[in-house]
């Protein structure tokens, strides 16, 4: 999965923002960015996610504008108790 967003200027969803349809391809938000890279993997009773998150506040011009989420990961797996009736999952 890859989500980009991007603008040429940083008013540009402000001033545009009436005439820019509501499709998925408009931001939630006219001051906030968000792009994302994610890989989800799957197997019999693993799951593993892993990816990068960038975020921009259009509205700063210091450093403070980019936070960088590198990299995130999830491991999931369900473990079967032979004394126990159930699931256990971690």
């Amino acid at each position: 999965y890859i989500s980009l967003q991007k603008v040429t200027s940083d008013t540009y969803l402000k001033v545009f923002d009436t005439n820019l349809p509501e499709t998925k391809l408009k931001p939630e938000s006219n001051s906030n960015l968000e792009s994302e890279i994610k890989l989800s993997l799957n197997n019999d009773g693993y799951i593993f996610n892993t990816g990068a998150k960038i975020f921009e506040n259009l509205e700063q011009t210091d450093s403070d504008r980019f936070q960088y989420i590198l990299p995130y990961y999830d491991l999931s797996k369900d473990i079967e108790l032979q004394f126990l009736k159930g699931i256990l999952s971690s």
